[in-house]
């Protein structure tokens, strides 16, 4: 089950059995895949290096869309509207606009943040986490990206969004929302991406029939 693929059948279905669900995020944006296990390896590290560290200009600052698909078939996240930083230990990133959602099984659930908590974002070397507090957050991924863990949260008033408390991940993504101002840039981006790709995998599959012939 290839999460890129879902996620916008899922994303249409969700406003169209619910619309309210994603009033807040700006689906008129072009979405842009930031991070993917799949591509680039279970690690927060990584997560944190291609979708916080490396973002591209051409996004909007801030706004991003988690969304994990758990080992038994739950799709969840967050849209977060504030700035995650890397391994501080405590809860930051305040925004009324950040909120927890269940993609799948249907009906989609949306999760709004409570007026009076600021328990929204938290990371340090054990992982990243959503709102609730240390040992029973509304969603924790540990630092291997391979482990989760999902508890009722009164930050967003919150039910568990996975299909058991403590999960193993199967697909962790991190999307971003192109600038109006820069979808053809962003494309033409693309494009290099994939071409600078192929190059990278035609000389590594070089290198290697090489190595194999002196082994010969």
């Amino acid at each position: 089950w290839d999460t890129s693929d879902i996620i916008v059948q899922l994303l249409l279905r969700c406003r169209i059995q619910a619309p309210v669900c994603f009033r807040l995020m700006p689906l008129h944006h072009p979405q842009a895949l930031l991070f993917s296990s799949s591509m680039h390896g279970f690690s927060s590290s990584s997560l944190f290096s291609y979708a916080y560290g490396e973002r591209p200009q051409t996004v909007i600052p801030s706004l991003s869309l988690l969304v994990v698909r758990d080992d038994g078939g739950h799709v969840f996240g967050a849209f977060i509207a504030a700035e995650w930083r890397r391994n501080v230990g405590h809860f930051h990133g305040h925004d009324p606009r950040n909120f927890l959602f269940q993609l799948h099984p249907a009906p989609a659930k949306k999760y709004l943040s409570s007026s009076k908590s600021t328990a929204h974002l938290w990371s340090s070397s054990e992982g990243i986490a959503i709102g609730g507090r240390e040992n029973s957050f509304g969603l924790f991924l540990d630092s291997s990206l391979l482990n989760g863990s999902s508890r009722n949260c009164s930050t967003f008033r919150s039910e568990r969004l996975s299909h058991d408390y403590d999960f193993r991940i199967a697909d962790v993504e991190v999307w971003g929302f192109v600038l109006d101002a820069h979808v053809e840039e962003y494309e033409q981006e693309l494009r290099q991406r994939a071409e600078d790709n192929e190059k990278r995998s035609k000389k590594q599959q070089d290198n290697a029939y090489v190595l194999d012939m002196i082994g010969k």
